[in-house]
């Protein structure tokens, strides 16, 4: 039986056929359904890659993160009430507004601090404030805020914050009578409107942060988790970055005083889809009730003590770059005197630290003291 000769593909070319088609695939793509649809994804302007970050002000949050809040995306920040989900999401609005960002809060709880703000000095004069009633209104004026300004400025950076997802009924509930028993209105419109804006902001300049609170999960059984989020799946699906904010202990400034000077929130990087940035991290910083809220330059301290650029001696401290050694609770001002030498030392060391996962942290207790008196 005479042997069937299969000849050899070229494979220069099999690359150039391969190029080709590739190339037709898009142009045709393009001229049928609508200009930019499809490009290689090896074009920086390819919609998978997040092109700004928003910080948060918390360096240690920023770096778990990837850079802060992602541009493009949706953010979902949840948690028990009083973590400081409202508190973070004013420094995100202060950091937005330094890259010539527009704000937009839309916040039917008036939970927000004026204040606060000013203090973080936020220009309340360029800040869109509303407090609509219904989940359908919201999601309209989301849509008409990014109409608005990417129609003359397609590249314009934009921060939507809700402020929060449980706080808002849907147009359903609030015309039912009291008591009438309705199936989770708000998730089935928050489901259709998620589906519409994901990929309508992953093509601009447009920041979504959804502030969220947690719900016990009624009926669940052992294996289920027994908390859940408001407003059904959609979120945490369509959600590039979730972030979940605990309570992990309280903070005294002195051993010797009863009086509470803060707490210490431990923020859950649950879900980051952002390229290159690892989900499962977590990062700690505090909210000082008598020092302006969350406080960066201690958050410093927890975490470059982690790291072990900062170690314990005794009943003091000692610091990389530096060798005069200090008390806790002497930190921020040992840090600003100091701030140049140490930063230089740790900087480097930082970069090549293997970031710390949620499996690999050692339990604490659930209350701690922030300071020590020698």
């Amino acid at each position: 039986m005479p042997k069937i000769q299969i000849k050899k593909k070229d494979k220069a070319a099999n690359k150039l056929s391969v190029a080709y088609f590739v190339g037709k695939v898009i142009s045709r793509v393009n001229a049928k359904v609508g200009a930019k649809v499809a490009c290689r994804l090896s074009e920086e302007t390819t919609i998978s890659q997040v092109r700004t970050w928003i910080p948060t002000g918390i360096r240690w949050l920023d770096s778990v993160t990837g850079g802060g809040v992602p541009a493009g995306r949706l953010t979902e920040v949840f948690g028990w009430e009083g973590v400081g989900k409202t508190a973070l999401c004013e420094r995100v609005v202060k950091h937005c507004q330094d890259m010539g960002g527009i704000v937009n809060i839309i916040e039917p709880e008036s939970s927000l601090e004026r204040k606060r703000m000013l203090k973080d000095n936020v220009n309340l004069e360029e800040v869109i404030y509303s407090a609509p009633n219904a989940v359908e209104e919201i999601f309209q004026e989301i849509d008409e805020t990014i109409a608005a300004i990417t129609e003359e400025a397609p590249e314009q950076l934009i921060l939507i914050v809700w402020d929060s997802v449980a706080g808002t009924s849907s147009i359903q509930e609030l015309e039912a009578e009291y008591g009438e028993k309705q199936y989770a209105p708000a998730a089935f419109v928050i489901s259709q409107a998620m589906r519409k804006i994901a990929g309508q902001i992953a093509k601009t300049n447009v920041a979504l942060l959804f502030i969220n609170q947690l719900r016990e999960n009624v009926g669940a059984s052992k294996f289920e988790d027994p908390y859940r989020t408001y407003g059904g799946h959609a979120i945490g699906f369509k959600a590039a970055l979730r972030i979940n904010l605990q309570r992990h202990g309280i903070v005294r400034l002195s051993s010797t005083d009863k009086k509470i000077d803060g707490i210490s929130v431990k923020a859950d990087i649950i879900k980051n889809k952002t390229f290159g940035n690892a989900p499962l991290q977590f990062a700690k910083f505090p909210i000082m009730f008598y020092e302006g809220g969350i406080s960066d330059i201690r958050s410093l301290f927890d975490w470059w003590e982690t790291l072990g650029y900062v170690t314990p001696i005794g009943s003091m401290y000692k610091a990389e770059g530096v060798d005069t050694r200090f008390y806790r609770k002497n930190w921020p001002e040992f840090y600003q005197e100091n701030k140049e030498a140490i930063e230089v030392a740790v900087a480097a060391k930082v970069a090549e630290q293997k970031p710390q996962t949620l499996l690999e942290e050692k339990p604490t207790a659930p209350e701690t003291t922030e300071e020590n008196d020698a």
